[in-house]
């Protein structure tokens, strides 16, 4: 068996072939031969013919949907605390159909991907949808932003159309959010003189990044960074490494979002910029970027 070098994020995706095959997820502290039966793992037992949901030595027989794929994805939800087992019918628009779901206990100690892989069978890490896939939402970007890049890239640029839905009041200030709600890291590049880089709720106003009280920012210029909320800011030194990737951490248990400035290499660096404690909510949360014209904002795989 091997477990995952990182705690896992809000859903991951695998491929699965062969007779048999276990994956899940358990504790740092899980004992490692015993997935099926461990108390602190909670696993999918995969076969051709149907699966196994396993925990604590008990299993759950599930059919196996029409679909004869071996794709599966698991989410998970740290804030109702359940990882769910689906199985995917890959396509133009992927399709899941849930296996199972399971309610875990109420803990802070981090999780990671385990697999118990038997001779002749494999399992896939899909490297795109690890930690979950992020992208610029087209319908809310607002006054003079183009996105580019299969909408991973948002730039500022005179001129642009204005938000294509009429849902959405037109601002001054050229914005967008992201289509999906984070997950627990998602890391950015940017470039030009200034952009801001957050995260809000999906009710945040749109113009207002930086004075809203249900959005977190980082405010980035080249000699320095404001950290920005409520219509407060603290001004940031910039890190020796001279870099414009940024990483965000959001971690839903303790309630924080935290920034950290990059440096890449073979063994990527990372210093803490700023963090913020937020509230105790079961809203979503939401990337978004404020970019001015010529500069840019990229989410990266």
């Amino acid at each position: 068996m091997v477990k995952s070098k990182e705690p896992i994020g809000s859903f991951w995706v695998f491929e699965w072939s062969g007779p048999n095959v276990v994956v899940g997820v358990a504790s740092a502290y899980s004992p490692s031969d015993q997935i099926r039966e461990s108390s602190t793992a909670w696993s999918l037992d995969c076969y051709d013919d149907y699966y196994d949901a396993c925990h604590a030595g008990s299993a759950i027989r599930l059919p196996i949907p029409p679909s004869s794929t071996k794709q599966i994805r698991v989410d998970f939800d740290p804030k109702r605390h359940t990882v769910s087992f689906s199985q995917i019918t890959p396509g133009p628009t992927p399709q899941s159909t849930e296996l199972h779901k399971f309610t875990l206990p109420n803990s802070e100690e981090p999780l990671f991907a385990v697999a118990l892989v038997w001779p002749s069978c494999s399992a896939t890490l899909n490297p795109k949808t690890t930690q979950g896939v992020l992208t610029w939402d087209p319908n809310t970007a607002i006054n003079g932003v183009v996105l580019s890049d299969e909408n991973r890239t948002v730039k500022g640029k005179m001129g642009a159309p204005a938000c294509p839905h009429p849902s959405i009041k037109a601002f001054d200030w050229p914005m967008v959010k992201s289509k999906e709600p984070i997950g627990s890291f998602w890391v950015f590049e940017w470039s030009g003189p200034n952009v801001v880089v957050g995260v809000a709720s999906a009710y945040s106003p749109s113009d207002q990044i930086r004075e809203s009280t249900t959005a977190w920012s980082l405010d980035c210029y080249d000699d320095y960074y404001d950290a920005c909320h409520a219509g407060s800011a603290i001004r940031l030194p910039i890190p020796p490494s001279s870099t414009k990737q940024i990483r965000v951490d959001f971690d839903p248990k303790r309630h924080t979002v935290s920034f950290s400035q990059i440096t890449p290499g073979p063994t990527p660096q990372s210093t803490e910029l700023y963090k913020f404690t937020l509230p105790n909510s079961e809203e979503p949360l939401f990337a978004v970027a404020l970019v001015w014209p010529y500069c840019s904002a990229t989410l990266l795989p």
